[in-house]
This record gives C-alpha cells, sequence and structure tokens, in this order.
C-alpha cells in the first residue's frame, strides 16, 4: 500500500477516532522492462522474465489502440519489451520485416486501427519507473478476445470513457476534499481541548491525537 497523508483502517479509529478517512490509491504492481529499447531481431532472443501487473478495468472505461505513422495495421506482442521496441523502430526497414514475418508466424497478433480494448496488465521501464506498455484485450469486431502488449503511445480511452473518467476524478476530488476537511474538523477539535495543557498532563489518547494531527499538518507548532 502507498504511504498517505491521510490515515487510513485501525489508524483513523484508534488514533483520530475519526468517522471519515481519505481514500488511499492502491499502487498496482508494475511488470519491470530493460532500460533502454533494441532492435526487434534482437528481442526475439531475449529470455527477460516479465512480471506482469494484473489491471482490473472498470467496466465503464474502454480503450481504444492507435497505430505508428506510416502504418495501416499494428500488433499486440507477447512481452512489454518487444511492444516498446517494435513501436520504437517502427519506420526501420528491419523492423518492417520482423513485424510482417511474426504476423504470419503467430507471434505478434495484428490488429486494425480503432480496435477497442480492455486493460489487464501494465508494465514500466525498471529505471525510470516510466510507464512503457500496456497489456490489452481487444473486446470489440472480428480481432474480439486478442491479447498481447502494446507501446502505451498507441492507447487512449475512447470518446465516451474520456467524459467518463473527468467525471470520475471529480467525484474523487470532491471525496478527498471532503474527507480533508472532515481531518481538519476533528484535528481543531483536538488543538482545542489540548493546546492549554502541558504536555505531562496529556493522556496517551491525547497524545496520540496531537501526533497524528501534527502528522498531517494540521496541528499548529
Amino acid at each position: 500500500m502507498a504511504r498517505s497523508r491521510f490515515l487510513t483502517g485501525r489508524a483513523c479509529a484508534g488514533v483520530l477516532a475519526l468517522t471519515l478517512c481519505a481514500p488511499v490509491a492502491m499502487l498496482v504492481p508494475t511488470g519491470m522492462v530493460g532500460a533502454q529499447a533494441s532492435k526487434p531481431q534482437s528481442l526475439a532472443d531475449k529470455s527477460q522474465p516479465q512480471n506482469r501487473a494484473a489491471v482490473r478495468t472498470p467496466p465503464e472505461l474502454r480503450y481504444q489502440l492507435k497505430t505508428p505513422r506510416a502504418w495501416d495495421y499494428w500488433v499486440l506482442a507477447d512481452s512489454a519489451d518487444t511492444a516498446e521496441s517494435c513501436y520504437t523502430f517502427a519506420n526501420d526497414a528491419s523492423t518492417k520485416e520482423y513485424v510482417e514475418s511474426h504476423v504470419k508466424s503467430g507471434s505478434l497478433k495484428k490488429y486494425l486501427p480503432g480496435a477497442i480494448c480492455e486493460l489487464t496488465g501494465t508494465a514500466k521501464n525498471e529505471d525510470s519507473d516510466r510507464l512503457i506498455a500496456y497489456s490489452m484485450r481487444i473486446i470489440s469486431g472480428k480481432d474480439s478476445g486478442t491479447e498481447g502488449w502494446v507501446a502505451q503511445e498507441l492507447v487512449e480511452l475512447t470518446p465516451e470513457s474520456k467524459k467518463i473518467k473527468v467525471a470520475q476524478d471529480s467525484a474523487k476530488a470532491e471525496q478527498q476534499r471532503r474527507a480533508r476537511a472532515e481531518l481538519r474538523a476533528r484535528c481543531a477539535e483536538v488543538y482545542k481541548a489540548t493546546i492549554d495543557k502541558k504536555v505531562g498532563d496529556l493522556t496517551v489518547r491525547e497524545e496520540e491525537q496531537v501526533r497524528a494531527c501534527r502528522t498531517l499538518g494540521l496541528y499548529p507548532p
């Protein structure tokens, strides 16, 4: 779980006894891949382990796939590393040969631009922590059911999902604002109850409350 400036779970109950706590984001573990992209023909022989990150896409959010410049189709790869490298060198003659031959062999799966997908995983660069690829499952058209990795530059929310995402982000921000206001109000009560007491006169609970509010930056020095 990510470290948060908000108290959660037992921390809320045992320290501040708050009835409302701000939501805390979960960090999705990500697949770790090499720091630098190399050409696809060298990737064909790579055997680096891939830790795929399972991602549960909200059912209302859908994505659409794009293609690199000058391509009228593109491919889903069997690894994030291959997906990133194919995209990086998409307009090299050697990459075109690689893609065409591996589509024929079935190790790369062809898709057309605009294919509608759901997100099933993510992968980040192990050195820079930069998101480089998504694992996608096509859910519409003749390619429905096809799965694989694609460079993150080629994935975007559908127009409808963009509107939904904006609404979700707005609702989340409002929820966090209200939770923060509740914490501020609770800490104001703690401040009023303890500000005129000597440290030695504070109860254990009061000491915990003061410490928690100071951690949140909600108890004046």
